[in-house]
């Protein structure tokens, strides 16, 4: 998940600067933050929400579907449906789910620059977070975009 990457990276508290709305749905936050973090991100502005019985049976459906998918991102993508957010993965499993079921997605890379461009970061914060996605394995992740980022913050001489 983004979220739990960003915040790793120490970048969540800017990713709420930007004025956006941070929503897990509960099993995400009862399974997959652990505590602190989980107490942590709910200190800057995490909200917590239950999907509805209807939006449980639909993950459900799209867990037998697509096995390779983890409960936490099938109901993270019912809630994303049910209310109408903007999701925010990396997976491209994921993606396809969400484009199949027209929920908007937005990668990490895209946050980033969108960090970026509102003077949100500095260049140790690109470098944390580059630093993260390769503990996870992710170390040419939109590599492109990151490097777009990158040339943002050193032209505006960003020195949060």
């Amino acid at each position: 998940m983004i979220l739990v990457r960003l915040h790793r990276a120490q970048l969540a508290e800017r990713v709420v600067e930007l004025g956006t709305r941070i929503c897990v749905v509960d099993y995400v936050a009862e399974y997959e933050l652990i505590e602190p973090d989980g107490r942590r991100l709910r200190d800057i502005g995490l909200q917590v929400r239950t999907l509805s019985a209807d939006s449980v049976a639909v993950a459900l459906d799209w867990q037998r579907e697509r096995p390779a998918l983890s409960l936490g991102d099938v109901f993270s993508a019912a809630l994303a449906l049910e209310n109408g957010y903007v999701l925010a993965t990396h997976d491209a499993q994921l993606k396809r789910l969400c484009q199949d079921a027209g929920i908007s997605v937005c990668g990490v890379a895209d946050v980033m620059l969108t960090m970026a461009e509102s003077e949100l970061l500095c260049a140790d914060d690109i470098t944390r977070f580059k630093a993260a996605m390769r503990r996870f394995g992710y170390a040419d992740y939109r590599r492109q975009t990151i490097k777009q980022a990158e040339k943002i913050v050193r032209s505006c001489g960003s020195s949060r």
